[in-house]
Order: C-alpha cells, then structure tokens, then sequence
C-alpha cells in the first residue's frame, strides 16, 4: 500500500540518532507515564460514557476500586468482580514486554515475520502470535458506518489452510490454483464497500459465491445511514437494496457505461480492490482463519495516513483497546 510504503521510506531516510529519538518516543508511549495516562483518561471516561465494560459479564456500572501494585482496579456492580487496568489489552499477560516493545517497531517498518523474530530475539512462532495480537487490536476499530453514497463490489482469494497440520483437501503448491473453474467453495468472498468521504469498510461474508444472507450479515449494518448504491449487475446486490429499500445504480461493464448520471460509478472501490490485492501479494498468502486481521491491518494504515501523528495514534490503539487479548486468544484457538 502506498502510504505504508512512504512511512517506511521516510523511517529509513531519517538519520540514526532520529531513528533512535523515535524508537525512544514510541516505547515511552507503549509503557511511559504519558501511555499510562492515557489509559487512565481513557477508563475514566468510559466509566461516564459507559463505554467501559466488565470483562467478566459486560456490564457498564464499574466503580474504581483502589490500586494493586500500581495499577488500577475496578469492580462490576452487576456482577461484583474485580479487574484491572488494561484488561484485554494487547500488553495484557504478556510474558516478553521489552521484546513486544522492539517488535512492534519492526513491525512498523514492514519487516517480515521472521526479520522480526530475529531482530528481537524470539522465536518465528512467537512472532506470529504477537503480529496477530497487534492486529486483534485493530478489529475493534473496524465499525464505521457508510453514509451518503456507497460503492460496494466483492473480492475473492483462495481458501487456505496454511499452517495447517491436517489438510482435508490436496495441498496446493506455491499458492496454486482452484482445481474448478469459476467461483467456487475453495474461493473465499470478501465485500468491500467505500463511501465518498474515504470511509471503508471489509469483511470476510464467507466461502463460495456471494449470497443475500452472507451479504447481510457481514455488512448489514454499515449501511444504515447509506443514501445510494453503487454496484455491478450482481442480483445479490439488487436484492440487498431493494431489502433496504436503498437507491440502487448499477453499473454494468458490458455496456462500457462507467459513470451513471455524471456522479454514480464503482472507481473507487474498483481502486481499493486493487490497492487490496497488490498489498496482500508481500504475504505470499494468509490462512482464511487470519484473513480479517490482515483486512483490518489494509484499512488501519489508511487511515493512519490521516493522522497528525501516525505512531502516536497507532500506540493509543494498542493500549486502548481492551478486548485484543479476547479476539488473539479465539483467532488463535488457545
């Protein structure tokens, strides 16, 4: 992706000693007073928001309850159990926090897996398991609505069972390709939908074709407050918006109609596809089980590139987001 590509090229071009500054910089944030702050800031307004929620039975009535080594602790006045601060979180229960610290800096840089684990010091799974501790924490800023006018078209890639110790199908070389032709089971959709203020949003709906049902559960409810439909012929879009009863406009490439009415086209999400498949190529490919998390990964460093400051708003959401622990922990089936 593009803006990703600049932030590194730009890291690289600073000198050491800035190189070193902002290394300095971004662990003061992931552990120093200031990121402690903000965590406290951020609690005590979910508190009166009611945003922050008990762990143990999601409650929203939670009551500061002193410290415990300096950390601290609150109580559920649902169910009356204690947890501490920065429960969840990507640090929680984390057993090597100055290796997780240099890591998410390389991470940052765009290294590999394995330049990562080497650099640090750990080892190649361990490294794997942090990268998708980093990511759970950006499957909670996935939940933006679409509003105004919205272009929405799918997506496929292959299934795969990378990293697999037992294969229920053949294993396919080098990527490889589906042993039927079109789409089928052993392809998984993706829906991409982008609004014209820059919002985006991707979700796996599942393998095989597109269908009403997997369109509708997994984007659904991005599009309540969307005014136009902007799609290929595709009927599962047609029935989607007569089901919302949204404004559709279809545009249909065999007719070499690409713009209806002036200001109604598919050229955006058509570029974000795009930019998607590029991006995902550094990979070599990525088991189906991990694909959301590289989908959130693709729309985070975009809007990153908005950010006055990118490591800073990077560092927040790792230490705000409090149910990362939950989600690595499902992802990786622990």
């Amino acid at each position: 992706m593009e803006q990703f590509s600049e932030y590194v090229a730009w890291f690289k071009g600073l000198t050491r000693e800035e190189q070193e500054a902002v290394v300095e910089r971004f662990l003061s944030l992931l552990t120093g007073e200031e990121g402690k702050k903000v965590v406290e800031d951020g609690a005590a307004r979910g508190r009166k928001q009611r945003s922050l929620k008990c762990p143990h039975c999601g409650g929203v009535q939670i009551n500061a309850a002193g410290k415990m080594r300096g950390k601290q602790m609150y109580v559920c006045r649902g169910c009356w159990k204690r947890f501490v601060e920065g429960h969840g979180t990507v640090m929680w229960r984390l057993k090597k926090p100055e290796q997780f610290k240099a890591y998410v800096y390389h991470m940052l840089r765009g290294e590999s897996i394995r330049a990562c684990a080497v650099a640090v010091g750990v080892s190649v799974p361990t490294a794997f398991a942090w990268r998708h501790r980093i990511l759970s924490a950006l499957a909670e800023r996935e939940g933006e609505e679409l509003k105004g006018t919205v272009e929405m078209d799918e997506i496929f890639f292959l299934h795969s069972d990378k990293g697999a110790k037992k294969l229920t199908r053949p294993p396919r070389k080098r990527g490889g390709r589906a042993r039927r032709r079109g789409i089928t089971d052993e392809h998984v959709t993706v829906v991409v939908a982008v609004s014209r203020d820059g919002k985006k949003v991707m979700k796996v709906a599942g393998r095989g074709r597109l269908s009403l049902n997997k369109l509708e559960a997994a984007i659904g409810d991005k599009l309540k407050s969307a005014d136009v439909l902007c799609t290929d012929a595709h009927t599962t879009y047609q029935a989607f918006a007569k089901k919302h009863k949204l404004p559709h406009k279809v545009v249909r490439s065999q007719k070499h109609a690409r713009v209806l009415e002036k200001i109604y086209h598919v050229q955006h999400v058509n570029q974000t596809t795009s930019h998607l498949r590029t991006w995902m190529r550094r990979f070599h490919g990525v088991s189906t089980k991990y694909l959301q998390n590289y989908l959130n990964w693709f729309l985070y460093l975009g809007k990153l590139k908005n950010q006055r400051n990118p490591l800073f708003a990077f560092v927040l959401t790792l230490i705000t987001s409090h149910n990362a622990w939950w989600s690595w922990k499902r992802c990786m089936n622990i």
